[in-house]
């Protein structure tokens, strides 16, 4: 994550999904704390990302597309770009996300010289940095782990430009003490998006015996991006029935979504969810 994504299209559908995940609809439905865990790096000036905010523009094609799907979540971010404070700490300052939110932004950068340019003391100071981010979202039900590229190797998570990824035993760390999780993955050109969502479930399927069950989000919009829910058994009926209902608000011309349900074998069944 860096700051100058803050208000993209891509925030928007983050976000967007985020508040329907969390968002309390009577006195019934049970409240899930959430917990936000930017893996924030510092801005990078080589290339136009970022700068996907034309969605903003209140054309009449804007407001029926983007703005009905979430009007305060949208006229927000639209003053967070205008007033030019795209920082994440605008999303706490403007209560984009529910008020309890609890945010994890410390910087985890490699490039700089705050770290000596080794293994070891990336990995050290790796770990301390999560063990922060740990600390922070332990009283929270969901966590949001929003990483600049997503899920990688520990190769990259180690490099100059590890801050970029979150490893799959960093998340585990949350799941096994029954933690739901949304994951932020920035899908590539290396193959199809079907085959590398398919690829990462059953990967992050593989975490822990409380991943019973995964959803794949997809927003369409801007570039190739997808958000793994990971939801706790306590959970699960709950989302199940909060994402089915956002599925049927004019979100759904922007997400589509698989469910892939553990299995004994090492095959994951597949399942659509409807439009």
């Amino acid at each position: 994550m860096q700051n100058r994504y803050v208000g993209d299209v891509g925030d928007f559908g983050k976000y967007g999904l985020l508040r329907a995940l969390c968002r309390s609809q009577s006195a019934k439905d049970p409240a899930l704390r959430l917990g936000v865990v930017w893996y924030l790096t510092s801005d990078e000036t080589h290339n136009n990302d970022g700068r996907h905010t034309s969605y903003l523009e209140p054309t009449p094609k804007n407001v029926k597309s983007f703005r009905r799907c979430d009007p305060d979540l949208y006229d927000l971010l639209g003053h967070i770009v205008r007033t030019d404070a795209r920082r994440v700490s605008a999303i706490r300052q403007w209560d984009v996300l529910p008020e309890d939110t609890v945010y994890y932004d410390r910087i985890l950068d490699f490039r700089g010289e705050q770290v000596r340019p080794t293994s070891a003391a990336r990995i050290r100071a790796r770990r301390e940095w999560v063990q922060g981010a740990l600390q922070a979202t332990k009283n929270c039900d969901i966590v949001f782990v929003d990483p600049d590229n997503g899920i990688g190797t520990s190769d990259q998570a180690h490099s100059r430009r590890g801050g970029k990824y979150v490893l799959l035993e960093e998340l585990g760390e949350y799941v096994d003490r029954g933690q739901t999780l949304v994951v932020y993955h920035h899908l590539n050109r290396s193959a199809t998006a079907d085959i590398q969502i398919k690829s990462l479930s059953v990967a992050l399927r593989d975490l822990s015996p409380r991943c019973r069950h995964l959803t794949a989000a997809r927003f369409r919009r801007g570039s190739a991006r997808v958000f793994f829910l990971i939801s706790q058994e306590k959970h699960e009926t709950t989302l199940e029935r909060r994402l089915g209902r956002f599925l049927t608000t004019a979100w759904s011309t922007h997400y589509c979504c698989s469910g892939f349900y553990a299995r004994p074998s090492k095959d994951i069944s597949v399942t659509r969810l409807p439009l």
